[in-house]
């Protein structure tokens, strides 16, 4: 399975978890755009990948954004959101 972790969550996050996990592909969202892209962009291309990846993301305000929140729905991704508090956790943690 491939999860792409959006802006939110730390590249090198991103790279640990890779790593630390052998079964699965985890990627930065920068590997494949651009920082900056827009989020309904980045879900529409996303949607037309096979197969489709997970997305790990830590923007709470994409689940708020009706179009975003409907673009989600549309691209029948996977979507995980991570808490504030996973995203502001030390890593010794």
């Amino acid at each position: 399975m491939i999860f792409i972790a959006d802006e939110n969550v730390a590249v090198r996050a991103a790279r640990v978890l890779d790593a630390f996990d052998s079964d699965n592909e985890i990627h930065h969202l920068t590997r494949y755009f651009e920082r900056g892209t827009a989020d309904l962009e980045w879900i529409t291309k996303l949607a037309q990948w096979d197969p489709r990846p997970v997305v790990l993301c830590a923007d709470s305000r994409i689940l708020r954004n009706k179009a975003e929140r409907s673009a989600l729905r549309e691209a029948d991704l996977m979507f995980v959101h991570l808490s504030r508090g996973w995203t502001n956790t030390p890593w010794e943690q």
